[in-house]
């Protein structure tokens, strides 16, 4: 719990240090239903929680943007979108709380990183479009980018994959 206080804390304070407007950061919560799959259409950065309740998203930044952020059920998969094509990068940040995570597909320049070690047996990642993603996990990860696509290694642990297309 201290590590998600302290996560939290950390993520609302870059947020505020790097907004481009005098308007003060918030945050708003969202409940949805269990989901194993997650689709990121969208210029924003999204910060994956592996948690005991999934679920449970949060968007920090600013307020008058939280309206511009979709999420939409479809069976197993909650798909992020935004109704505006614009860059919300450092302006809004979604906090996305998981359990078993199986797939996260990347569009549109989203950048999404684990803000713990996601403890799934795998999972496969889609990038596309100029998308980065940062992950750990306990299992192994299947990454699967497209021909431009630049994947670049900090670390290659057992258990990671990579295929390009």
């Amino acid at each position: 719990m201290k590590l998600k206080t302290l996560f939290a804390a950390a993520l609302f304070v870059t947020t505020t240090a790097f907004a481009q407007t005098t308007e003060k950061a918030q945050t708003k919560k969202i409940q949805l239903p269990i989901f194993t799959q997650l689709v990121i259409d969208a210029k924003i950065d999204v910060v994956l929680i592996d948690d005991a309740e999934p679920g449970v998203i949060y968007l920090v930044g600013e307020p008058k943007l939280f309206d511009d952020i979709a999420f939409k059920m479809q069976k197993n998969e909650l798909q992020i979108s935004a109704k505006k094509d614009m860059n919300y990068k450092s302006r809004v940040t979604i906090e996305v709380h998981v359990k078993d995570l199986a797939k996260v597909s990347l569009q549109k320049e989203a950048l999404v990183f684990s803000g713990n070690t996601l403890r799934s047996q795998k999972i496969n990642v889609y990038i596309k479009e100029g998308s980065k993603a940062s992950l750990a996990s306990t299992g192994d990860i299947n990454i699967t980018s497209e021909e431009d696509t630049e994947l670049v290694f900090l670390r290659k642990t057992p258990g990671v994959t990579v295929v390009n297309r």
